[in-house]
């Protein structure tokens, strides 16, 4: 396991090399690292909460709850450029052609551009409020609403799609998408997993006695679903059994994530415990 020496309050950002991470200590802390030998490169120290980061090429997009918006550079934590929304912001940023799609819970949508200068081209009103991380699939942005559903915007962000989940308690507040092998991974704050094709049918269904905040990690044979109670849960891709579940002993505070046929599992003690890229519990 790795120690980073701080309470993690946000799922870490992460890219081929780096992680990007964000702990609350005696000020709300920003710290990157290197994946390849556990270095340090930089600390900051963030004027507000950290809502998200998004790890682009060599630089660092960081989200603070006060609606500002920093563009970091990787390699020595130098903030280069900065923007401000009005609003209370949720989930990592989207990245798609130099731009940063950025939303707020209230359903207010932004699209920022990133090169040569960091400005809003566009802006949104969505009718529903956003309850967790959006992601990219081909030229849609996909976002989880509060109301249940999972909306499709273009790049132009108007709205295209809208897909309803499960009607249930177990589905009346989505949290995160994954998209996987043209198939989609829905986890919710009142303890469902779900897997849903393009068309809004539903392949199978969980429901666990726990709370999911992150996204969900999906691998070829097998979903992983870290807890806010401290339980990682080990689910089939295929069926929704579930294969093992193993207790971490502090609530888990991101998506898992593969490095180096392992497997890092986020939690807020500050410790990243890893384990065998597959689906076994050893």
């Amino acid at each position: 396991r790795f120690w980073f020496g701080t309470t993690i309050t946000v799922s870490p950002s992460v890219s081929d090399s780096f992680i990007v991470v964000a702990g609350k200590g005696d000020w709300n802390q920003l710290s990157a690292y290197s994946l390849l030998d556990g270095r340090r490169l930089w600390e900051k120290e963030a004027e507000m909460p950290v809502v998200s980061s998004r790890i682009v090429d060599e630089d660092v997009f960081v989200l603070l709850r006060n609606g500002k918006l920093f563009h970091i550079s990787m390699s020595d934590g130098k903030i280069m450029r900065k923007l401000k929304f009005d609003g209370l912001f949720t989930g990592a940023p989207v990245y798609t052609e130099k731009s940063l799609v950025v939303y707020s819970v209230s359903g207010d949508v932004y699209s920022v551009s990133t090169a040569p200068e960091m400005e809003i081209r566009s802006k949104a009103k969505l009718a529903s409020r956003l309850s967790g991380n959006a992601i990219l699939l081909d030229s849609l942005i996909v976002f989880p609403v509060e109301s249940g559903h999972l909306l499709f915007l273009d790049k132009n962000l108007n709205q295209v799609k809208q897909i309803s989940l499960p009607s249930g308690s177990s589905w009346s507040f989505p949290v995160a998408v994954v998209e996987y092998n043209n198939l989609f991974f829905v986890s919710t704050r009142d303890g469902g997993i779900l897997a849903m094709n393009f068309a809004g049918d539903v392949l199978w269904q969980d429901s666990f006695d726990d709370v999911f905040l992150y996204p969900v990690a999906v691998f070829d044979d097998f979903v992983l679903a870290g807890g806010a109670r401290g339980d990682l849960y080990n689910i089939d891709i295929n069926t929704g059994e579930l294969i093992w579940e193993k207790r971490i002993f502090s609530p888990i505070v991101g998506q898992p994530f593969g490095f180096c046929g392992r497997v890092f599992v986020p939690t807020e003690s500050g410790q990243i415990f890893l384990l065998p890229g597959f689906g076994s519990s050893e």
